[in-house]
C-alpha cells in the first residue's frame, strides 16, 4: 500500500493492536476519504482491491464489479462464481445481486439471458418473487417466443403465490416440449429445472391425467435431465408402486451434500420423508434450515423446516 506513512502522519490511518492491520482512525474519516475520491478514483481502488483478495472468490467479485464500467466477460464469469459460492453458504440474496450485476456486465446476449434466468430462479427461491418476476422482463426474446428462465419463474409464482396447478403444469409442460428440440447443449440447465418444477407441479396436483403427461416427458428425456429427477418423480407420484429401492437411492444422493444446491436438499429432504428416511439427516436438514431463513433460499429452508417437525412428530 502507498503513501500509509504519510497517512498515519496525517492522523488519518492508525494500526490495529490486535491484528496488526491498518485501519482509519475513525469511520467518519473513512467515509469522508471515499466520499471525496472522484468515480475514476474509486473504480481504481476496487481494481486494486481485487487484485489484493485474489484468493477470496466472493471479495474479489465485488471489488471487481464495483472497477468495472463497460461489459468485461472475466468480471461477469467472477461474479457468477461468486454468485455460485454465496448460494452454498446460504446468501442466496447477494447471489441473486451478484448476478443480476453479471449480466449487465456480460458482452454476449446469450449470457447475459442465462445469467438473468439463473438470478430469476434463485430469487424465486429466495421468496422474492416479485423480483424474480421483474428480472425475467428485463430483457425481452429476441424471436418474440418465451424464453424458458421466464416459464420457469412463471410457473414457480403460479404454483406458489397463486396455488395454480392446471394452466401452471400446461405452459411448463409446453416449454419442456419446446426446449426438447434444441440442442442438447442449448437446453442444459433449463431443461432440468423445467421438469423438476413439473414435478413438484403434479405432487401438488395429485391428479393421475396430470401425472401421466409429466411421466411420459421425463421417460422421453431420461438421458437429457438431472438424475434426482427420477427419485423425485417416484417419492413424490406414487411411492406405493415406485418405492422399491427408493431409500437407498435417496441415501446415496445425500451421500455429499457438500455438492448440493439448497433446492437440491429440501427436494431430497420430501423423497426421504416419503420413505421414512428422514431422521438419520436431521442434523445436517437443521443446520441447512437454519442457514437458509435468513439471506439465503428461504422457501427452501421453511420446506425443511416443516418436514422436520413433522418428522420429529411422526417419532
Amino acid at each position: 500500500m502507498r503513501h500509509v506513512d504519510r497517512a498515519a502522519a496525517s492522523g488519518l490511518l492508525d494500526v490495529d493492536p490486535a491484528a496488526g492491520a491498518v485501519v482509519f482512525r475513525h469511520p467518519l474519516i473513512r467515509s469522508a476519504v471515499v466520499q471525496s475520491a472522484t468515480p475514476g478514483l474509486r473504480r481504481a481502488a476496487h481494481a486494486e482491491l481485487a487484485a489484493l483478495h485474489r484468493g477470496d472468490v466472493e471479495r474479489r467479485a465485488h471489488h471487481l464489479a464495483a472497477s468495472a464500467v463497460d461489459p468485461d466477460e472475466e468480471t461477469a464469469a467472477a461474479l457468477e462464481a461468486a454468485a455460485d459460492s454465496a448460494t452454498r453458504r446460504g446468501h442466496a440474496t447477494a447471489a441473486v445481486t451478484w448476478l443480476t450485476r453479471a449480466a449487465e456486465l456480460s458482452e454476449d446476449p446469450a449470457a447475459r439471458s442465462r445469467r438473468l434466468g439463473d438470478a430469476a430462479f434463485i430469487a424465486g427461491h429466495s421468496a422474492l418473487l416479485d423480483r424474480a418476476q421483474a428480472i425475467v422482463r428485463s430483457v425481452p426474446p429476441p424471436d418474440g417466443s418465451e424464453p424458458p428462465s421466464t416459464a420457469v419463474t412463471a410457473g414457480y409464482v403460479a404454483l406458489h403465490e397463486d396455488g395454480d396447478v392446471r394452466s401452471s403444469h400446461l405452459r411448463v409442460a409446453a416449454a419442456i416440449e419446446r426446449l426438447a428440440g434444441r440442442d442438447a447443449r442449448e437446453s442444459g440447465e433449463a431443461l432440468d429445472r423445467l421438469m423438476i418444477l413439473l414435478l413438484a407441479i403434479g405432487q401438488y396436483a395429485g391428479d393421475g391425467a396430470t401425472w401421466t403427461r409429466t411421466r411420459r416427458l421425463l421417460r422421453s428425456l431420461a438421458d437429457r435431465v438431472d438424475p434426482r429427477a427420477a427419485i423425485y418423480h417416484d417419492a413424490w407420484s406414487d411411492v406405493v408402486r415406485h418405492g422399491a429401492g427408493l431409500r437407498e437411492r435417496v441415501e446415496r444422493a445425500f451421500a455429499d451434500p457438500s455438492g448440493l444446491e439448497p433446492w437440491d436438499v429440501s427436494r431430497l429432504a420430501i423423497a426421504a420423508s416419503q420413505v421414512d428416511a428422514l431422521s438419520r439427516f436431521r442434523p445436517y436438514l437443521r443446520r441447512a434450515a437454519d442457514r437458509e431463513v435468513k439471506t439465503g433460499a428461504v422457501a427452501n429452508g421453511m420446506t425443511v423446516l416443516q418436514l422436520l417437525m413433522l418428522d420429529q412428530m411422526a417419532a
